[in-house]
C-alpha cells in the first residue's frame, strides 16, 4: 500500500490525499480527494482529527454527517476556522453550524454528493446505524 507521503510526492508534492485516511474503500476515499501540499495535508489532518476527537456525538445522515460539540466560543471559533479552511480545498462539500437556542452545544453538519457521503461519514466517524435485527 503507497504511504500518503508517497503519493504526494508522486504526484509532484501535491497532496491528492483523502481524508479517511486508509479506508479501505478507495472509490469513496477518492471522493474526498484535498489539493493541499503534503506538509500541509498532514498538518491540517492531524488538526481535523484532534477537533472531530472533541465532538460529544456523531451521527451518520444520508448525505453526510452530523457531529455535536460543546457551545463555548472556543469551540464554536475553532469549528468556524474549520470551515472557513475546509471550503476552499472541498468546495464541493456543503458546511453548516447551527447553535441550540440555549446554546448549550454546537452542531457541524458535513454533506456531500454520491460516494462523498460514505467518505465524509468515515472522516467524521459516523457510521451507520446497524438494522435492528
Amino acid at each position: 500500500m503507497t504511504s500518503q507521503s508517497e503519493r504526494a510526492r508522486s504526484n509532484g508534492d501535491r497532496a491528492t490525499n483523502d481524508l479517511t485516511q486508509g479506508d479501505p474503500d478507495q472509490a469513496a476515499a477518492a471522493a474526498l480527494a484535498c489539493d493541499l501540499p503534503a506538509e500541509a495535508f498532514a498538518r491540517r489532518a492531524m488538526d481535523t482529527t484532534q477537533l472531530f476527537d472533541e465532538s460529544r456525538s456523531r451521527r451518520a445522515l444520508a448525505d453526510g454527517a452530523e457531529l455535536e460539540f460543546a457551545g463555548d466560543d472556543e469551540v464554536a471559533r475553532a469549528l468556524l476556522d474549520f470551515v472557513l479552511a475546509e471550503r476552499r480545498c472541498c468546495a464541493s462539500l456543503s458546511y453548516e453550524l447551527a447553535f441550540v437556542p440555549d446554546h448549550s452545544s454546537v452542531r457541524l453538519t458535513l454533506r456531500g454528493r454520491g460516494r462523498q457521503a460514505e467518505a465524509i461519514r468515515a472522516w467524521a466517524g459516523a457510521q451507520p446505524a446497524s438494522p435492528e435485527r
